[in-house]
C-alpha cells in the first residue's frame, strides 16, 4: 500500500480547556498505529489570552510523539486565514483540517486517513449522510441547514455533497495551498469547493460531539451572523473567480 503524508492543522483561539484532550487523543491514535501517515501537527493561535499559548509551549518542550509546529499570532484574523497559514507551513501531500474544541471526534481520523489511499481530493466528515448526526440545539440546527441551502444555491461544488459546511475534512494540499487569504472567514471547505467545483469528494459519516466549552456564536449573533455569512460566501465566490 502506498504511504502518504498528512499534516493535521489546528486553528485555535482560547481553547486551553479542550486542546489538551484533542492532542492527547491524536497522540494516542498515533501511538496505537491507527494514523501512522501523520507527519506533523501544525497549531495556529489567533491571539489566545486564556493560557492556550502557554499550554502549547509546554507541549513543544515535552518532546511530543508527533512533531508539533506552532505559529503564534497576536491579532485575530479569522479561522480560514489561520488554517491557510498552517497549510503553507506543511510539506505533506494532504492536510487534515479540524477543530480542537471537542466537537470533532478524533477517533474518526482513523477512517478518514484510510480513505486517503483512494486518491480522493476531499474527504469530508459529514453530519448529513446516513450514519451522521450532530448534538446541536434545534435553533443552531435550523441556522446550519439554512446556511447549507444558501451555499448550495450559490456554489456548484457545494451541491455535490450533503455537508458543504463541514469544518472537518482532509484535502490534497495542492488543492488549497494557493487559495488567497481571507480575513475573518470561517468555512475553508466552502471556499475550496468554490475554487475547485469539480474536485473528487468522499463523505464519511460523523456524529458530532457537544462543545467542551462555551456555545456557538452562530445563533447568538442572529441577524449579524446572517449578514456576515452572506458577505463571506460572496467573498469566496469573488476570490475563486480570480483564480480561474
Amino acid at each position: 500500500m502506498q504511504k502518504h503524508t498528512i499534516s493535521i492543522i489546528l486553528a485555535v483561539l482560547n481553547e486551553v480547556n479542550s486542546l489538551p484532550q484533542t492532542l492527547e487523543q491524536i497522540f494516542n491514535l498515533y501511538k496505537n498505529q491507527m494514523i501512522r501517515d501523520v507527519t506533523d501537527i501544525i497549531i495556529i493561535d489567533d491571539g489566545s489570552t486564556d493560557g492556550t499559548v502557554e499550554f502549547i509551549n509546554s507541549v513543544l518542550n515535552g518532546n511530543p510523539i508527533i512533531p508539533v509546529k506552532f505559529i503564534s499570532r497576536n491579532v485575530k484574523m479569522g479561522t480560514v486565514d489561520a488554517q491557510l497559514t498552517g497549510i503553507r507551513e506543511s510539506n505533506a501531500e494532504y492536510v487534515c483540517i479540524m477543530d480542537s474544541d471537542g466537537q470533532h471526534p478524533v477517533a474518526k481520523l482513523k477512517e478518514m486517513f484510510a480513505a486517503v489511499n483512494k486518491n480522493i481530493d476531499l474527504i469530508v466528515a459529514s453530519r448529513y449522510i446516513k450514519g451522521g448526526s450532530n448534538s446541536w440545539k434545534a435553533s443552531r440546527g435550523v441556522v446550519s441547514r439554512g446556511a447549507t441551502i444558501l451555499a448550495k444555491f450559490l456554489f456548484k461544488g457545494a451541491r455535490r455533497l450533503k455537508d458543504p459546511m463541514s469544518g472537518f475534512f482532509i484535502a490534497k494540499r495542492d488543492l488549497v495551498f494557493n487559495l488567497e487569504s481571507i480575513k475573518f472567514g470561517y468555512k475553508l471547505l466552502l471556499y475550496t469547493l468554490s475554487a475547485h467545483p469539480e474536485a473528487s469528494i468522499l463523505e464519511i459519516p460523523i456524529k458530532m460531539n457537544s462543545r467542551e466549552e462555551g456555545d456557538s456564536k452562530v445563533v447568538s449573533k442572529g441577524l449579524d451572523f446572517v449578514i456576515k455569512y452572506f458577505k463571506e460566501i460572496i467573498n469566496y465566490k469573488r476570490k475563486a473567480r480570480k483564480m480561474k
